[in-house]
């Protein structure tokens, strides 16, 4: 996996314990990339022949684009990679398996009985995926806040061509606009990485409010209080497991274990 700041990551143990399970030889390593470095490392990483592919996360989702030779429909629709495989002659196809651990999740959360309002904090490449997967299930309007209007203007830009009958509206990701915007949403999602940027208050949150995190190691103040709200939450761990679990069958092309993935996580989450 490729990333900043990603020494903590259990991607490895996950994928590690399925290459095992599946008897399939192969190791998953994880390569922190500097911003600077970032050319020269896939250049590298074009000119070795024993590496199936990679996952790569922030803050390079976006960034990785323009190194693939190819784009599956659904990285393509969203404007982001999470997995690459490896073809010929060192050329390179991006997917987007963060799509299919949202939908799991969400499914997991029973959030598709209203499909109404959905809420969104963040604009990088997981928010995309986020946006796209919403829109997608069919969800009629979309808030983005985040701190940069102009990343978050680019994303709605991208998906407004996609979804034209889609409502999508972008506003700054402070605690006055948080609270506004919760009042009437089925869902809110957050994308934003730890720690949590702004106090957040949902006492004014509807009962039919549910919350998606993606963080996955130790509980976010934005899931705490909202658990404390009694409001229905889920981590990020199914949708940590789920895209993996994809990615595993695009490299390989053999089912993914994903009972074992899941334990490896769980069990890793715990120490």
């Amino acid at each position: 996996m490729l990333g900043s700041k990603i020494s903590k990551s259990i991607s490895p143990v996950i994928q590690n314990k399925a290459f095992e399970k599946a008897g399939f030889a192969a190791t998953y390593e994880l390569l922190q990339v500097s911003e600077g470095k970032f050319s020269s490392v896939m250049r590298k990483m074009q000119s070795v022949d024993d590496v199936l592919g990679f996952n790569i996360t922030a803050p390079y989702k976006e960034t990785i684009l323009p190194y693939v030779s190819k784009l599956d429909p659904q990285s393509k629709a969203i404007g982001a990679v999470n997995t690459v495989k490896f073809l010929r002659n060192g050329k390179m196809i991006g997917f987007n398996t963060d799509v299919e651990g949202i939908f799991a999740s969400l499914s997991r959360l029973d959030a598709f009985q209203k499909r109404e309002k959905c809420v969104i904090l963040g604009a990088g490449g997981a928010a995309r995926a986020c946006v796209y997967a919403v829109l997608k299930s069919g969800f009629r309007s979309i808030s983005i806040l985040n701190r940069s209007s102009d990343r978050a203007e680019q994303v709605r830009a991208h998906f407004e061509r996609q979804f034209p009958k889609a409502r999508i509206n972008v506003h700054s990701l402070v605690s006055e606009e948080f609270a506004r915007e919760i009042q009437n949403a089925n869902l809110l999602i957050n994308a934003v990485t730890n720690p949590f940027p702004i106090a957040v208050d949902f006492s004014g949150a509807p009962k039919k409010l549910k919350l998606l995190d993606l963080g996955y190691k130790e509980p976010s103040s934005i899931l705490i209080q909202a658990r404390d709200a009694k409001i229905d939450s889920l981590d990020g761990l199914l949708m940590l497991v789920e895209q993996g679990a994809k990615s595993f069958e695009i490299w390989t092309g053999l089912e993914a274990p994903r009972r074992t993935m899941l334990l490896a996580a769980k069990r890793q989450i715990i120490k």
